[in-house]
This record gives C-alpha cells, structure tokens and sequence, in this order.
C-alpha cells in the first residue's frame, strides 16, 4: 500500500522455514547486488525510532575505515564496551555469496557469526537520542511494549506541533 518493493527471503527448500535476520540480509544483498549497489543499509522493522541520521553516520565509520561491515552502537551509562546492534547495519554487497553459502551449508544463523568473518566496525549512537530522549534500539516485541511506543509517538508529534 506504500508502494514499496518486497523483496521475499528465498533460503533453503521449506518456504515455512525461519532463518532469522541473516536471510533478510541475504535477500537485500541479492537485491542490491542486481541494482548494481556496492552496499546495502538495513534496519530491524520492529524498532520505531531509529536514529535520524543512522545511515549518515554508518556510511562516515565505512568511509573512514574501509570496513565490509559498520553496526549501530550504543554505550550503556558507565559501561567500558559498546553493546552491539547487528540489524541496523550498513553491508558490503560483496558479501552475498558467501553469507548465502553460509546460510545453506551452516546451522549458524546469528548476524554477527556471520559479519565477524570480515572487517567490522561500529558507529556509536547516544542513549537515550538527545533528539527524542528515547532509546533508539528500543523494539516492540510485546503489547507493552507497543504500548510505551505509542505513548512516546504522540509526545514526539506533540514535541513537533
């Protein structure tokens, strides 16, 4: 109804199958491969206030570093590391073949099994976003957590009014 392309994951024989994560990557790849794209950005569906300058920001870690792959970062308050998120990325296309060889020769199914085989890197986002005041990772996977959404939702829209 948006009048966006869908792109299908088409790994493994049984269409009911779920490969998680790595075969929506897959497909992207393939897609942007066809197109003739050198990389593919990607981000969770479920995580409705992403960053507002995400894939600035991955492109200026790739750019600096010439990495195959740069994930969205956050540190948490006092914390000495940085918690990877490995659904919002910025991938090289080149990647394909072998994430799809993976992906039918290897039970592994996590993105960053996968992304660690290469040079990765990180681009390091606030939390909460000084922008929202939310966490930008943060993900609806249960009714309250729907919830929390849709009451930040209205006090962004308010915020902009």
């Amino acid at each position: 109804s948006y009048g966006l392309e869908v792109v299908a994951d088409q790994v493994g024989e049984d269409a009911e199958a779920r490969e998680g994560p790595l075969a929506g990557i897959l497909a992207g790849l393939e897609r942007a491969a066809a197109r003739g794209r050198p990389f593919l950005a990607t981000a969770a569906a479920d995580t409705p206030f992403p960053p507002r300058r995400l894939v600035d920001a991955l492109r200026a870690v790739r750019r600096a570093e010439d990495l195959d792959v740069v994930f969205a970062a956050t540190r948490r308050p006092g914390a000495d590391r940085l918690d990877l998120h490995p659904t919002f990325g910025l991938w090289r296309v080149e990647l394909a073949a072998d994430l799809r060889r993976m992906l039918e020769t290897e039970r592994e199914r996590k993105v960053l099994a996968f992304a660690e085989r290469y040079e990765i890197g990180a681009a390091e986002f606030e939390n909460p976003d000084p922008e929202t005041g939310l966490d930008p990772f943060f993900n609806v996977n249960r009714p309250e957590d729907l919830a929390a959404a849709e009451i930040a939702a209205l006090r962004l829209a308010g915020a902009a009014s």
